[in-house]
């Protein structure tokens, strides 16, 4: 990249033969930098003051903005109270409170949303997983309590804040319990307050859809009655892998009659069958009332074919 003055005032002096030098006669010009290169920015990086330099930053006629470096862009960042007012749609900043990427407007409306990363998928949104290490952004699904880095819940760091605040506002607390105290005013005043609140516990069980998903009822699906679960309720569980049948609830059924006939001996009607035909000493028929027991109550296995994963969710 080249540089070029000019100076506007005419000096009574003689100029020299080299006609690309600068001139006595323009030795007061306005300085214009001329560049032989497109679209660079000139300026001095931060390894200190020094010569002008050719920066490695790139912008089109459009505004278009190329960052050829190796390292990063840091965005601006801040508190939630630190945000740019009047805020502009498509404005990206990093929140220190929430500890996300974020924009405004990025779900079209007037406010301020995380920058989904990674594979899109929402604070508490949950995938089956192959692994017993979670990915970094993720955690096991398995009953363990989230909180701030104060907090006593076995995940504290201010990492899980958006969970926390998704847990509370959308299980009920008789089955996410907030620790200490129970729930307060709002889920934000609990984070702040250094509370806890227990991840649903999916090991060992199979997820069903609720029986109210989005609005639309589908009665006597999954109820307390037919089932154990109480299908309207978002995080409820029960259900058992296996059960014991009572006399009640067996089908009615018959046992086919013994015929033939059974003699009893001297000492009278013994060994025999209910409904079995015999014959007393008399040579009369009696119906043997004996009874022999079947069956052992053993429970019946109730589970379906399944198979084993993990279970993670966005925090």
């Amino acid at each position: 990249m080249t540089t070029r003055i000019k100076h506007t005032f005419v000096s009574g002096k003689a100029d020299g033969p080299d006609v690309t030098e600068v001139k006595p006669s323009d030795w007061n010009h306005e300085h214009d930098n001329v560049s032989d290169q497109a679209g660079f920015v000139l300026g001095r990086d931060t390894s200190g003051a020094g010569p002008i330099q050719e920066l490695p930053l790139q912008i089109s006629p459009a505004g278009d903005v190329k960052l050829p470096g190796t390292g990063g862009v840091q965005m601006p960042s801040g508190t939630s109270a630190q945000r740019l007012l009047p805020p502009v749609p498509g404005t990206i900043r990093y929140n220190t409170d929430l500890q996300v990427l974020e924009v405004y407007g990025g779900d079209g409306t007037a406010s301020w949303v995380p920058v989904l990363v990674g594979a899109g998928v929402p604070v508490g949104g949950t995938v089956g997983w192959y692994s017993n290490t979670a990915p970094v952004g993720w955690v096991f699904v398995n009953g363990q309590t989230v909180g701030d880095d104060v907090s006593v819940a076995v995940h504290n760091t201010q990492a899980f804040k958006n969970l926390f605040i998704y847990l509370w506002n959308n299980v009920p607390a008789s089955k996410a319990a907030v620790l200490p105290g129970g729930p307060g005013v709002d889920a934000l005043t609990d984070w702040n307050a250094h509370k806890t609140i227990p991840l649903p516990d999916e090991c060992g069980t199979i997820s069903a859809g609720a029986n109210n998903m989005g609005g639309i009822a589908s009665t006597n699906r999954l109820t307390a009655v037919n089932s154990g679960v109480d299908g309207d309720t978002i995080g409820a569980g029960g259900g058992a892998p296996n059960y014991t049948m009572t006399a009640d609830q067996v089908g009615p059924h018959t046992h086919p009659e013994v015929t033939g006939g059974h003699l009893g001996g001297s000492s009278g009607l013994g060994g025999v069958g209910v409904g079995q035909l015999l014959w007393d000493n008399g040579g009369g028929p009696v119906i043997g009332t004996n009874t022999y027991p079947s069956g052992s109550q053993k429970p019946l296995i109730t589970q379906p074919r399944t198979i084993i994963k993990n279970v993670i969710i966005k925090y």
